[in-house]
Formats: C-alpha cells, sequence, structure tokens
C-alpha cells in the first residue's frame, strides 16, 4: 500500500513538471514570436523615414569667424534609412511671388539604404547681380560639391537667411524645404512665421533650397 502511495505521489509530481514545463517553453516561444513581430514592425516603422535637424557651417569657436566672411551659408543635419538610391537637392528662384528658375543643384549616391551626413550652402555676392552658390553634400570623410552661378539681388536690398527652425521627420516620398534666402528693395528685414516658403513668396526676391529622395 505505501509503495503505491509513493508511485502516485511520484507520478503526480513527475506531471505536474511535465506540465510545468510545457508551459514554460510555450511561454518562451510566444515571448520569442512576439519579439521578433516587434522588431519586424519597428524596423518598418523606421523604414523610408528622413530626418532633417537645423545646423550651421560655422560651430563652436569658428561661429565668430563666419560672421567676418563675407559669404551667406546655412546647413542642415540629414538622416535617412530607406531604399532611394540618390538624395538630390535643388533650388528655386523667386520674384516677386513667382517662380522664375528651378534647376537641380547636387546629388549624391546613397550607399547601403542609410545616410547620415549634412548639406550645406554658401553664397558669395559678385560686383553685379549674379552670385557664385556653393552646394554640399557630406557624410563622414565623403563629400560631394556642386558650384553654380545664379542671378541674385543688388546691394540695395536688404536680405536674410530663412532656417529651420525644429527638426522635421518625414517621409522620402515628400519634398523638403531645408534653406531659403530672401531680399526686399524696402530695405528691411522681415521676421514672422517659420514657414520659410511663405517668406520667399512674400519678397522681392528669393532663393529655396528643397531636399529629395530618388
Amino acid at each position: 500500500m505505501g509503495y503505491l502511495c509513493l508511485s502516485a505521489f511520484v507520478d503526480r509530481n513527475v506531471e505536474a513538471f511535465i506540465n510545468q514545463y510545457l508551459r514554460s517553453d510555450i511561454i518562451k516561444k510566444l515571448i520569442c514570436i512576439l519579439l521578433i513581430l516587434m522588431s519586424i514592425v519597428v524596423g518598418c516603422a523606421n523604414k523610408n523615414n528622413v530626418k532633417v535637424v537645423p545646423s550651421t557651417i560655422f560651430q563652436g569657436d569658428t561661429r565668430l569667424l563666419g560672421l567676418h566672411m563675407d559669404i551667406i551659408s546655412g546647413c542642415v543635419e540629414v538622416k535617412y534609412n530607406g531604399d532611394k538610391k540618390t538624395i538630390v537637392v535643388d533650388y528655386e528662384i523667386w520674384e516677386d511671388g513667382k517662380l522664375k528658375d528651378s534647376e537641380n543643384a547636387i546629388s549624391y549616391q546613397i550607399k547601403n539604404g542609410k545616410f547620415n551626413g549634412e548639406v550645406s550652402i554658401s553664397l558669395k555676392k559678385n560686383n553685379d547681380k549674379s552670385m557664385e552658390m556653393n552646394t554640399v553634400i557630406s557624410e563622414d570623410k565623403e563629400y560631394s560639391g556642386a558650384g553654380k552661378q545664379i542671378e541674385g539681388f543688388t546691394d540695395e536690398y536688404a536680405h536674410a537667411s530663412r532656417e529651420l527652425e525644429k527638426t522635421i521627420k518625414v517621409t522620402d516620398n515628400d519634398k523638403i524645404i531645408i534653406w531659403g534666402l530672401s531680399a526686399n528693395k524696402e530695405g528691411k528685414i522681415r521676421f514672422g512665421s517659420d514657414d520659410i516658403q511663405s517668406y520667399i513668396k512674400s519678397e522681392n526676391w528669393g532663393l529655396l533650397l528643397k531636399l529629395h529622395f530618388e
């Protein structure tokens, strides 16, 4: 009788152990599946996203130097993860609220579906209305630059650069305005809305820099 009771006790404990092990194993498998699904969802959410952060060409100790140089400059940081192959920067010239010219400024090949670098521009006025525009896309120690002469504004005009006020997060299907320069014959610098395109369209002369992916 004692042997039978012991046997029954052992059987029950073995059965309980097996059931507990199976439940634990199932839970582990469910947790693994859940983690895999979460990683897929997060990966898809971060795919084809663009982040543009305000920046400056002259930073830290060089910022004061930039104030003494006879150039107009702008810069943004760009972070991208997706399947597009090329970063493209275009520029637009506006006069009295109307688009006068629109062309490609520079392009840059994306490596391995990721980009973490900067887009910068510098402008220098010539003796006439023309301006020398240099656009650079840089990443780590690599960069691509392009120079172009564009029609600008006369010395009588007051001008001001229009920079991003806050970080932008969009998809790679959007065209992103990253910088602007406006000038007017009234000799006054206007402030107000952080909408760069609205500034440009309201002035006598304006330059817009746009970023998109192909």
